[in-house]
C-alpha cells in the first residue's frame, strides 16, 4: 500500500472520527439539558430567565438561596411539570402597591407538582394600602395539581388562592403538608373546585382584613362549584377569622371535613363558621371528629340558618365549650 493512499485513509478516519465526535458530544449535551431532565435554577438568575426555564421545561428545581420576585409579573408555571424546591430555596415578593398579585401564578394548567421550599409574602413592606388580593400561590382552572411541603406566609391576601372564571372550577387538586402563616385575609381561599383534597396542613395567625379565616369557601358565581371538596387532619390556630369558614351561595355543596383541630389561641374564634343562603341547595356540609378550643364558648357558629340551606352534620363534637 502506497504511502499515499495510508495517508488519505488516515485522513478519513481522522475526519470521520472528529465529525462522530462532534454528533455524539451535541447529542449528549441536549439530552442533558434537555426538556426532559432536571433544570436547575439558581438565585442570581433573573426572573426572566426562570420564567423562559419553566415556559421550556418539564422538571425545574429551585437550588438554596433567596429569589426576590417581581409579584406583579410573577413565576408562571406550566403544565406537565414538576417543580421542586430545595430546603433552603425561598421565594420573596419585592415590595409593591398592587392590590392584586401572584407571587407563584398556575392559569389554566394541567398536571403540576410544586413541592418544597418558602414563599414569603410583602405585607409588612406594602406601599399601598387597599385591595386584598395579594398571594402566595393562586390557582385559576387548573387540573390535576399537587401542591405539598411548602411554607407560605406573610401574604398581602391569601396563602393559597383557588379561583375559577365564571363558570370554571379547579379540579383533582392536592394540598398537602403545607404551613400557612401570617396571611392577610386567608390561609386558603376556595372559590371553585372539584375533587380538592387539603391534608396534613396547618394554617396560623391569619389576621388583617376580614373574613381572616383558615380556609374560605365562598363561590364568587352561583354557577361555580363546591363538590367532592375534602380537607382532612387540619390544624388551625389563632384566626381573626373562623379556622374554617363556609359561605357557598350555590345550588349544590360537598364538603366533609374529618379531625379539624382548632386552638383559638389569643382571638377565641370559632372553629367552624357556616354562612347559610336562602336559596334552594342540595348536598351537605359534614364535620367529623372536630376538636375545636379556647373559641370563647362559641365552637360552631351558624349565620342566617334556614330550611332551603344544605344541612350540616357534627359528628364527635370533642371541647369543653358549650355549641351555641
Amino acid at each position: 500500500m502506497s504511502t499515499i493512499l495510508i495517508y488519505v485513509l488516515v485522513t478519513i478516519a481522522l475526519i470521520f472520527f472528529i465529525v462522530y465526535f462532534i454528533l455524539f458530544y451535541k447529542q449528549s449535551n441536549t439530552t442533558s439539558l434537555g426538556k426532559s431532565d432536571t433544570i436547575s435554577i439558581r438565585p442570581d438568575m433573573s426572573q426572566k430567565e426562570i420564567n423562559k426555564i419553566l415556559a421550556t421545561n418539564k422538571k425545574v428545581k429551585f437550588i438554596s438561596g433567596i429569589y426576590n420576585i417581581d409579584a406583579e409579573i410573577g413565576l408562571k408555571l406550566s403544565s406537565n411539570q414538576v417543580i421542586v424546591f430545595d430546603s433552603e430555596a425561598e421565594i420573596r415578593a419585592i415590595p409593591n402597591d398592587k392590590e392584586d398579585y401572584g407571587i407563584i401564578k398556575l392559569n389554566n394548567i394541567k398536571n403540576t407538582t410544586i413541592n418544597g421550599g418558602r414563599i414569603i409574602g410583602e405585607r409588612y413592606s406594602h406601599k399601598g394600602t387597599t385591595g386584598e388580593w395579594g398571594m402566595g400561590i393562586s390557582l385559576n382552572d387548573c387540573t390535576n395539581i399537587k401542591i405539598k411541603n411548602i411554607i407560605i406566609r406573610d401574604c398581602w391576601g391569601d396563602g393559597i388562592y383557588l379561583g375559577a372564571s365564571k363558570r370554571g372550577y379547579n379540579k383533582n387538586i392536592e394540598i398537602t403538608n403545607c404551613t400557612i402563616d401570617n396571611n392577610r385575609r386567608q390561609g386558603i381561599s376556595v372559590i371553585s373546585a372539584v375533587n380538592l383534597t387539603i391534608s396534613d396542613t396547618k394554617i396560623m395567625n391569619t389576621n388583617g382584613t376580614a373574613p381572616a379565616s383558615g380556609i374560605d369557601f365562598e363561590p364568587n358565581y352561583s354557577t361555580q362549584k363546591l363538590k367532592k371538596n375534602i380537607v382532612k387532619n387540619l390544624y388551625t390556630y389563632n384566626t381573626e377569622g373562623a379556622g374554617i369558614l363556609i359561605a357557598a351561595k350555590i345550588p349544590y355543596l360537598d364538603i366533609t371535613i374529618t379531625d379539624h383541630k382548632h386552638d383559638g389561641g389569643e382571638r377565641a374564634k370559632y372553629g367552624l363558621c357556616v354562612n347559610f343562603v336562602d336559596i334552594k341547595q342540595t348536598g351537605s356540609i359534614t364535620d367529623i371528629n372536630p376538636v375545636y378550643v379556647n373559641t370563647n364558648n362559641n365552637p360552631v357558629q351558624f349565620n342566617d340558618k334556614n330550611s332551603n340551606s344544605a344541612p350540616v352534620y357534627i359528628k364527635n363534637l370533642s371541647t369543653t365549650e358549650k355549641v351555641k
